[in-house]
Parts: structure tokens; sequence; C-alpha cells
């Protein structure tokens, strides 16, 4: 019969525990990650379509132009990433257009939905939420959040 060192019993033993810790982590990060359309309760049939490093609003449609993978990134933020083009969605201190660009996770590119459920998509570094402008009903521009009905958003799963 062959003895197993203690060397490498405590081996297998770190092993079995490194796998058993890592298969429920597994399932938290398909969890954090959901495909997206963002369409604006205000403006029915209408949803959010990335086209190069320009969003606006077009016909909700089956397209992946928009489509978003949103990815929790702790602490209530998440990133919305464009299925078509690859590009983040993100808001800069220094501009109120809201744009994509190549996703970099930071803080520009992160958005909570709110902390009291009122639907708004609030950028963390400008801390504007994402809006439709009433006035050409496409263009999408980062306002200061004042319950406009041009800032409210809702997320289907598709």
């Amino acid at each position: 019969m062959h003895a197993v060192s203690r060397r490498t019993r405590t081996a297998i033993a770190g092993l079995s525990a490194a796998i058993a810790l890592a298969a429920p982590l597994a399932g938290q990060a398909d969890a954090a990650t959901k495909t997206v359309r963002l369409e604006p309760l205000a403006k029915a049939g209408q949803s959010l379509r990335s086209s190069g490093s320009q969003v606006n609003l077009a016909p909700t449609g089956s397209g992946n132009d928009q489509r978003w993978v949103k990815t929790d990134v702790g602490f209530g933020f998440a990133t919305y990433r464009s299925v078509a083009t690859e590009r983040c969605l993100q808001s800069t201190s220094g501009s109120f257009l809201a744009s994509t660009a190549p996703c970099t996770g930071s803080s520009a590119q992160q958005w909570s939905r709110g902390f009291s459920n009122d639907k708004r998509i609030e950028n963390r570094l400008s801390r504007r939420a994402l809006t439709f402008n009433p006035s050409s009903f496409t263009q999408i521009v980062a306002d200061f959040f004042a319950a406009k009905p041009g800032q409210r958003w809702l997320e289907p799963v598709v």
C-alpha cells in the first residue's frame, strides 16, 4: 500500500476547499450580468440605441444596437456595454451629452438606478441622470435629476 505524504494530503485538502468556494462564486458572476434594453418611460416604443460613439432614441427593434449588457460593479453601480459596438455608456463631467467609449470601468461609465426607486439612471462621476431631450426626442443628455419625465427609464431583460 502506498502512503500519501502529509504535504500531498494538505495540497489536496486545500484544492478541494478552493473548488468548494469557487463554485458558488461562479453563479454570482452570472447573476451580476444581464442583457437589457433601456426604454424611456415617457416615450413608449422607443429604446436607447448605440451608434458609434453616439447614443440616441430609435423605435424599439430586435437589433443588437438596442441591447446593453448590464454588469454590476458593486455598491449599487453597473456598467452598460452595447452589444453592437462593445462600447460602454458614459457621461463625463465636461459634457452634457451621453455617449459611448471603449469600456474601462471608470466612474464615468458607472451608473446607478437611483436610491429611491424613481427609475432614474444616474452617472457616478457627473451625478447627472440619463435624460432624453424632449425638444428633439432622440438626443440623449446627462442632466441633473429633477424628476423630469425624460429621466425615468425601464430596463426590461432581453
